[in-house]
């Protein structure tokens, strides 16, 4: 489905940037892109104050879905956070950075980014925020961390911005998306299928040997610990 400014096109590198979490949170859903195709959490949540969007998105079948017809800042500012969240903010683009073109059902007032900004840095939980460079957000969160990917619109391609307020770790909620397109992608997918096909050749005693060798490299050990302690991870 397409919507203004959808990231359709970009939900693998999105998702690719979320560490394990409990529960996703998106604040401007539009087209949920991301929440429809990313690895689900065990409780998601998707925000909208245009109901026609929040009626699309009750016949997406999602399971342990909710779907609210809020304001974003309303509902960030009344939901009790734990920390082991995930939120994925696509505000609707400034007016100047779309050279003024009213395509939003429900557009914000300006002063609604400068609000949303305040709130974000006040979150206990990982957060992403996408938008485009030049913008207030490129401004007032020069402190986050930045990356930076192109995205095809109608009007050509684009060089959209992500901001992190973390620093992204090896520890990931879906190793699906991981790769910066599609070529990387598959490359790490059937490396990962190659391990394997040749773990599954092993007798049942060479694997024994195998998994006797990782949990005696403290190295790794450590590692596997991390993997599956962290919030949100599925074994």
């Amino acid at each position: 489905m397409t919507y203004p400014g959808g990231k359709g096109r970009l939900w693998q590198q999105i998702a690719a940037l979320m560490p394990p979490h409990e529960t996703y949170i998106e604040t401007h859903l539009g087209g949920g892109a991301v929440l429809r195709n990313k690895l689900p959490a065990r409780h998601s949540i998707g925000i909208d104050v245009d109901p026609s969007v929040v009626a699309e998105a009750h016949t997406w079948g999602l399971r342990n879905t909710e779907f609210f017809e809020r304001d974003a800042i309303e509902f960030l500012s009344s939901y009790r956070f734990s920390g082991t969240e995930m939120l994925y903010c696509d505000p609707p683009y400034p007016l100047p950075s779309r050279g003024g073109r009213k395509y939003y059902r429900c557009e914000p007032q300006e002063t609604h980014h400068e609000e949303l900004i305040l709130r974000l840095r006040e979150l206990p939980c990982p957060v992403i925020v996408s938008g485009y460079p030049g913008t207030q957000y490129h401004e007032q969160l020069s402190d986050w961390h930045l990356r930076k990917v192109k995205n095809s619109t109608q009007a050509g391609a684009k060089e959209e911005c992500l901001w992190l307020n973390y620093e992204p770790a090896p520890l990931r909620h879906d190793y699906q998306c991981i790769g910066s397109d599609f070529r990387e992608r598959e490359r790490i997918r059937r490396r990962s299928k190659r391990w394997v096909r040749k773990l599954e050749r092993l007798t049942e005693l060479e694997r024994h040997v195998v998994v006797d060798a990782i949990l005696a490299s403290d190295k790794l050990l450590d590692t596997i610990k991390r993997e599956f302690e962290k919030p949100g991870r599925r074994l």
